[in-house]
Formats: C-alpha cells, structure tokens, sequence
C-alpha cells in the first residue's frame, strides 16, 4: 500500500545494495582476486552501456553511481567480517516488510485486469505490437578471431535498420551481417547457426533487441582460377575472356569473397546487357579443393540477344 511513499524507494534502494555487497563479501572471502573480480563487473557495465539498457543481472541491480563506490570497496578494502546473527535477523524482517511494499505497488499498477492465456503469450513475444524493432546488442559465440571487431561491424551494419518483427530482425542479422562477414573474408563455409533474442530496453520508441548468434566458422579459402565458357557446348562467347575477367575485382589468391562474386555477376550481366544481350544469364560454379584450401570458378554464360 506503500509503493507510492519515498521511504519505500529509498529502503528497496538500500537493500539491493547491501544484497550486492553481501556477495561481494561471499565471493572474496572464497579467496578470488578483487581486482578480476572488480574487471569483471565493469565488463558487465560496459556491455549493457553499448546497448544502452539497463543493467538487469543478479548482484548488479544497483544503479551506475553505486557501483563506482562498489568497486573501490572492492578494491580498496577487501572482504568485509561475517554479519552477526542479530543483523541477520533484522535484515530479513526488513526484507519480508520490503516484499510485501513491493508486491502492494505491483498490485496497485496492474489493477483488476487480467489477461488471457493468448494474450500473455501474444505480448511476451512481441513486447510492444506497435513498436519497431532495431539491434541494441549482438553476440557472437564460437571460436572467433577479433571477435569485437566483427560484433561492432555488424551493429554499425544494421544502425537505424527497423523491423516489425523480432524473428526477422535476427534471421537478418545471422544471414545478411554475421554469414555475411565471414564469406566476404574467405570462410566460404561459414555455418551460422539459429539465432536467439532477448529484449532489452525500449528506447525512442524502438524496442532494443539483443541477437546471439552462434557460429562455426570453419577454414579460410583463397581464390584459384577464374574462367568463362559458354553453356552452349562448342560455342565461343561474344565477349573475350579479358573483357569479362575484368568485371571481377578478385585476383587469384585473393581471399574468396562471395559478396564479390556477386558483384562480378551484376557487372557482367550489365556489360551483356550494353552488347545487347539483355536477358544473358551468367551462373557460376565452385570446385572446392579442402587441401589447398583454394576454390576454382568458372562462370557458365547463357549469351540471349536481342531478337528484336
């Protein structure tokens, strides 16, 4: 019945920070180091600070100007001496006293109102049916090189990018951010695998999104060979082979990239297209060698002029 009171706020305020202390003290006096210990925490802030959420994890509920007191504490002074049993006790008088203020507040938000089973599961899966989706945070799991550097330039990737729906935003993000990246540097058999979200803050009235993709990445593979053919048995091409290997910014040993596979095969269609073969149809096929870790194209060109 209390929820509205300033003393209520100030006494859950109070022992959330003496819960966070009390496991400060149970971790030390386990002999861990304070200073790891006190990076630890700090990693944690700075992870929910780039996706700028609020901090919700169990001994870090406490807002950001505690924990800059809490870390010195650790730091500085160490492990505190085990609580007497009197404190104890008045602790978890207070505490039950808190519950129930809290539970009282909560009662009094949400009011009579109750919610179906459809519609508790329609709003935990969509958070906010009118609010647009976009990527606060990306983690990558696997056995990844610079793996900051390839989750900054995913989110840099997908900034301003809206969605109006969370599977998609993350489908997105796994095929066309994080696939993406790896088939652009050489790992042509980059396996990504099904994403996971989780909701964060709601900010500008976008819902923030936290994707976790998990990745093998596999072997890196270099560019061999280069050719072009007719897919008409015995027939030369209109176009030489120079002309259309120059259509390809890939040189041979380059680090394959699909992405620039692709582009070759949208120049070379647009160069057909000016010969006046406006429908040529260029289909390329790989020939993997996992030994040499190199991969052989050739680029098989359906010619179709213009009849007109």
């Amino acid at each position: 019945m209390f929820w509205f009171h300033p003393v209520a706020w100030w006494l859950e305020q109070t022992l959330s920070g003496l819960a966070e202390e009390a496991c400060d003290d149970a971790v030390l006096s386990r002999g861990h180091n304070p200073r790891e210990y006190a990076e630890c925490l700090l990693d944690l802030a700075r992870s929910v600070s780039r996706s700028g959420a609020r901090l919700n994890v169990v001994g870090m509920a406490a807002p950001g100007g505690f924990l800059r007191r809490r870390l010195r504490k650790i730091i500085e002074v160490g492990p505190q001496p085990r609580t007497s049993g009197a404190w104890m006790a008045f602790v978890a008088t207070v505490c039950a006293v808190a519950c129930a203020v809290v539970a009282t507040g909560t009662l009094g938000h949400t009011g009579p109102k109750l919610l179906t089973a459809t519609q508790n599961a329609s709003q935990s899966s969509t958070a906010h049916p009118t609010t647009a989706f976009v990527l606060g945070d990306l983690k990558i799991e696997g056995e990844i090189a610079d793996r900051d550097k390839v989750q900054q330039e995913v989110l840099k990737q997908f900034q301003g990018k809206k969605y109006n729906d969370v599977n998609d935003l993350a489908g997105s993000v796994a095929e066309f951010g994080v696939r993406s990246y790896f088939q652009q540097r050489g790992y042509f058999k980059v396996v990504v695998h099904d994403p996971t979200t989780q909701l964060l803050a709601v900010r500008n009235g976008k819902q923030q999104v936290l994707v976790n993709v998990p990745v093998t990445v596999g072997e890196q593979y270099r560019l061999g060979t280069l050719t072009f053919r007719s897919a008409v048995a015995g027939s030369a091409l209109s176009i030489p082979a120079k002309t259309l290997r120059e259509q390809f910014n890939l040189g041979q040993n380059d680090l394959f990239s699909v992405s620039e596979i692709r582009t070759g095969l949208g120049k070379l269609q647009a160069l057909y297209k000016s010969r006046g073969y406006p429908e040529a149809v260029p289909v390329p096929q790989t020939d993997v060698d996992d030994k040499t870790h190199v991969i052989n194209v050739v680029i098989q060109i359906t010619e179709k002029p213009d009849k007109s």
